[in-house]
């Protein structure tokens, strides 16, 4: 059943974001510039030309900082109350934005005016990261804990069903990050680490070629290494 929570914008009272700046002496400082209450769990550079920068906050949902803007937005209704940890945005449409929270996956359409639940099929009770295919944005990854055990799940249906995509990722790896190649959504990297030591020499990067049925480990230099995040350089895609 999908549920549907309108907007309570609003300034927020979250933790702090440390910015980098540059001074007049040309010396580099770091700054506060917000959110304030909570713990940040993740940060996304909007795709979209001018599109700001998202934040998910612990226990406080998301917010917007808009490209120029001095103070944040809260884009939360009842997500505030749910703990989100993951955020992605639409290639194709600035206005669609997924949320990996404690309880599942919602999404909205709107900008955040409002939020459904979207987790079809996926039984996990923490989403720590998720990705959009670039081609196909009703095509999404996502990597979350279920039972104590990390796994990733996809959905090529705008998140109204999602089905397990883990084959060859060993079971107590957690999955910190997934993302897509730009240039081959074929092609899909996910980042774990052995927290616990429960799988010896298994954690590093993981990849792709089919589309997330099935994964094999990539990279010597990080095998056996705690990988807590991955990005693709803007300008290359042969650059990860």
């Amino acid at each position: 059943m999908m549920h549907k929570y309108p907007l309570a914008r609003g300034i927020l009272s979250a933790i702090v974001l440390i910015v980098l700046t540059s001074a007049a002496s040309a010396d580099e400082r770091w700054v506060t510039h917000g959110p304030y209450g909570g713990f940040i769990t993740s940060l996304m550079q909007s795709p979209h030309p001018g599109g700001g920068v998202y934040a998910t906050v612990l226990g406080h949902g998301v917010f917007h900082l808009e490209s120029g803007a001095e103070a944040w937005t809260s884009l939360n209704a009842e997500l505030e109350q749910l703990s989100a940890f993951s955020l992605a945005q639409s290639p194709a449409d600035q206005d669609v934005l997924f949320v990996g929270t404690s309880y599942g996956v919602y999404a909205t359409v709107d900008g955040g005016m409002m939020w459904e639940r979207r987790s079809g099929g996926l039984s996990v009770s923490r989403i720590s990261s998720l990705a959009f295919d670039p081609l196909d944005s009703r095509t999404i990854y996502s990597g979350g804990i279920w039972q104590g055990d990390w796994h990733v799940y996809k959905t090529t249906d705008g998140g109204a069903t999602w089905t397990p995509a883990w084959a060859g990722i060993p079971v107590g790896l957690e999955i910190t990050a997934v993302t897509v190649d730009p240039d081959n959504p074929q092609v899909v990297y996910a980042a774990t680490e052995d927290r616990y030591g429960y799988v010896v020499d298994e954690a590093g990067v993981y990849k792709s070629v089919d589309g997330g049925a099935s994964w094999n480990p990539t990279g010597v230099a990080l095998q056996n290494k705690r990988v807590t995040a991955l990005a693709f350089d803007p300008g290359s895609s042969q650059t990860l």
